[in-house]
């Protein structure tokens, strides 16, 4: 019984270990990938701040061209994809 019990505390252990190792790898990449989106993020916010002082428009008028934007790109497929 005892040589049984060996066997499942150092598989169960080996297993423990394992999964450890796999749980700071993964959090490994996670952190990776958080910093790469926050590259992005702030690349792109930074394009969005130098477009709107380029344009001279706020932000308000910036949601609004989206908005309206929006609306004509979905009427363009709308009317595509209903003829």
């Amino acid at each position: 019984m005892d040589i049984i019990c060996r066997r499942i505390t150092y598989r169960s252990s080996y297993y423990l270990l394992f999964l450890t190792s796999r749980i700071i790898y993964l959090n490994q990449i996670l952190i990776v990938k958080k910093i790469q989106n926050m590259i992005f993020f702030t690349w792109h916010k930074k394009l969005v701040v130098k477009n709107l002082e380029y344009w001279k428009m706020s932000n308000y008028t910036a949601m609004w061209v989206s908005f309206l934007k929006g609306l004509i790109i979905g009427a363009i497929l709308f009317y595509y994809f209903t003829n």
